[in-house]
C-alpha cells in the first residue's frame, strides 16, 4: 500500500472516530481512485453514510429525496465491493453483513432517540399542566394567562413530536426493508452465506418491523411490504439450507441413504397406525348412532310437542285478568303435554340405558384402542424427528 494512502487512512480514520462522518466519506473517496482494488475504504465509507443518518434526514421536508439518495449511495456502494473483491469471494457477503449490522445499530439509535425526544416533550407537557392546576388559583390572572400559552405551545409540541416519531419509524421500515432486499438480490453464490447468516436478516427485518406496535404506524403497506422482504429472506434461507444439506452429504451417501431408508419405514407406519384410527373412529361412531338413532323419532316429537307446549303457555300469560275459564283450559292442554313429555323422557332415559349397556364397552375399549394408537403415533413422530434432525441437519 502506497504511503500516500496510508496517511490519507490515518486522517480518515481520525475523522471516522470524531464522528466526522462527511469529512471522513471526502477523504475515502479520495483513497479509492488511488486504490482501484482495496475495499477496506468503501466498508468505512459505507460506515461513514450509515453513521451520518440522522432524524433530520427522517422528518425534514425533502427527507424522502434525502433517503432515497442515502439508499442509492449505500447499494452501489455494496455492488462496488462485490466488483472489487469478485462475487465468489466469502469476504464480499461477510463484509455486507458487517456493514448491516452496523446499519442496524444505527436504525434502532434514530429510533430510540425519536421515542426519548417525545417522552421528554410528553412529559413536560404533564408536568406544565399539573403546575398549572397545581397554582392556578394562587397566582395573578395575567400569569396564569402565560402559563397557559406556554401548556399550549407544549401540547403542540407534543403532537409534532409524535407526528415525527410515527415518520421516523415507518421511513426506518422501509428503508431497511430495501436493503436487505438489495443484498438477497445480489446473494449468487450460496457457499458463500449460511443459512443461519441469512436468518440474522430475518430476524433483523422483524425487529425493526416491531420497534413499535401501534397502528398508526403498522398500517397496510408497511406491513406488505415487510411481508415480502421476510417472504425473500425465508427463500434465501432455503437455499442457503439446501446447498449446506448437500455439501454437507456428498461424502457421506451410505450413512444418507440408510437415513432416508428409516425415515421411509416411519413414514409406512405412520400411515398404516392413521388408518387403523380412522377405522376405529368410524366404527365408534357407528356405535354411537346405534344408541342414539333409534330415539330421532321420539325426540323429534318431544321438540315438536314442547314447542306447542310453549306457545300455548305464551297464550294463557297473555290472556287478561277476567279470563279463568280460557286459563283453565289452556292450562289443562299445557298439563296434557306435560305428560306426553315425562312419558317420552322416561321411554327414551330407559331405552337408551339398555342400548348403551350394550354397545358402550365395546365404544369404550375401541376408545381405549384409538388412544394407545395416537401414543404410538407421537412416539413415531419422535423418531422422524431425529431422523429429520440429521437427515436435514436441524438445529435445537
Amino acid at each position: 500500500m502506497e504511503q500516500k494512502v496510508i496517511e490519507l487512512l490515518e486522517k480518515a480514520n481520525e475523522k471516522y472516530y470524531d464522528e466526522d462522518y462527511s469529512g471522513a466519506c471526502d477523504i475515502y473517496q479520495q483513497i479509492l481512485k488511488i486504490e482501484q482494488k482495496s475495499c477496506e475504504p468503501m466498508i468505512y465509507m459505507i460506515f461513514c453514510l450509515i453513521r451520518s443518518l440522522s432524524i433530520d434526514d427522517f422528518v425534514s421536508q425533502n427527507s424522502n429525496e434525502q433517503i432515497a439518495k442515502y439508499q442509492i449511495n449505500i447499494g452501489s456502494s455494496l455492488d462496488n465491493i462485490k466488483d472489487r473483491i469478485g462475487k465468489d469471494n466469502k469476504e464480499y457477503i461477510e463484509s455486507w453483513l458487517n456493514i448491516y449490522r452496523d446499519f442496524i445499530d444505527v436504525i434502532i439509535s434514530c429510533h430510540s432517540y425519536a421515542v426519548s425526544y417525545y417522552k421528554k416533550v410528553v412529559e413536560a407537557y404533564q408536568k406544565g399542566a399539573e403546575y398549572v392546576m397545581r397554582v392556578g388559583r394562587d397566582i395573578p390572572y395575567q400569569q396564569l394567562q402565560q402559563l397557559r400559552l406556554q401548556i399550549n405551545e407544549l401540547e403542540k409540541n407534543c403532537s409534532i413530536a409524535n407526528n415525527n416519531y410515527v415518520i421516523i419509524t415507518k421511513k426506518l421500515i422501509h428503508f431497511n426493508n430495501n436493503i436487505v432486499l438489495h443484498i438477497i438480490d445480489n446473494i449468487e453464490n450460496y457457499s458463500l452465506i449460511s443459512s443461519a447468516e441469512v436468518q440474522e436478516l430475518f430476524d433483523s427485518v422483524a425487529k425493526i418491523y416491531h420497534l413499535d406496535e401501534g397502528e398508526n404506524i403498522h398500517n397496510e403497506k408497511i406491513a406488505e411490504t415487510t411481508k415480502e422482504t421476510l417472504y425473500a429472506i425465508q427463500c434465501a434461507k432455503t437455499k442457503a439450507k439446501d446447498f449446506e444439506i448437500k455439501e454437507y452429504w456428498k461424502d457421506k451417501p451410505e450413512r444418507k441413504k440408510e437415513l432416508e431408508d428409516i425415515k421411509e419405514k416411519y413414514q409406512n407406519e405412520h400411515i398404516e397406525i392413521q388408518i387403523k384410527i380412522k377405522e376405529l373412529e368410524r366404527e365408534v361412531e357407528q356405535l354411537e348412532q346405534n344408541i342414539n338413532k333409534p330415539f330421532e323419532v321420539d325426540e323429534a316429537r318431544k321438540r315438536q310437542i314442547t314447542y306447542n307446549q310453549n306457545e300455548l303457555i305464551k297464550q294463557k300469560n297473555s290472556l287478561g285478568l277476567f279470563k279463568g275459564k280460557e286459563k283453565v283450559s289452556l292450562q289443562s292442554k299445557i298439563d296434557e303435554i306435560q305428560v306426553e313429555i315425562n312419558q317420552l323422557d322416561t321411554k327414551i332415559k330407559t331405552e337408551k340405558a339398555k342400548l348403551k349397556d350394550k354397545y358402550q364397552p365395546t365404544i369404550d375399549e375401541k376408545n381405549r384402542k384409538i388412544k394407545e394408537l395416537e401414543r404410538e403415533l407421537e412416539q413415531l413422530k419422535s423418531k422422524e424427528e431425529i431422523i429429520n434432525k440429521e437427515l436435514y441437519l436441524k438445529e435445537d
